[in-house]
């Protein structure tokens, strides 16, 4: 059986927001590691990931913005980068199975997250999880 890789994300209108849900996915079984915290400031979204423990941003995002490099399709980057420039927060959940993806958008809901979407990414490079049983 091939396993899709693949990621949840929304963006949170504030720092809180992101918080609230982090804890909320930690709660469900997932791990600080397969969570991705982006900034609109690429030193905001490192200076994060070293104090929360969740996933660094990816390299693309140095040379190219904060989203670039995620495999989103051009209209969900295009929204998440308007509301990130507005102080917006994204946070994207690194999976392998399709009901861990599909729990995660529902965590993203219930916790208030804004354009929420998934999609399938090529090679991750990250240890992906089996969340809540799945």
């Amino acid at each position: 059986m091939i396993v899709k890789n693949s990621m949840a994300f929304g963006v949170y209108a504030t720092r809180t927001g992101v918080m609230v849900a982090i804890e909320e996915f930690k709660s469900a079984g997932y791990k600080k590691s397969n969570l991705s915290v982006i900034f609109a400031l690429i030193e905001a979204s490192r200076e994060f990931a070293s104090i929360e423990q969740t996933r660094a941003p990816c390299a693309d995002a140095l040379y190219s913005g904060p989203l670039n490099g995620l495999g989103l399709s051009k209209q969900n980057l295009e929204r998440c980068e308007v509301r990130m420039k507005s102080g917006g927060v994204f946070l994207a959940i690194y999976s392998n199975n399709s009901a861990s993806t599909m729990m995660a958008g529902d965590i993203l809901r219930l916790t208030g997250a804004q354009d929420i979407s998934s999609t399938l990414i090529p090679n991750p490079g990250i240890d992906l999880l089996a969340a809540a049983g799945a």
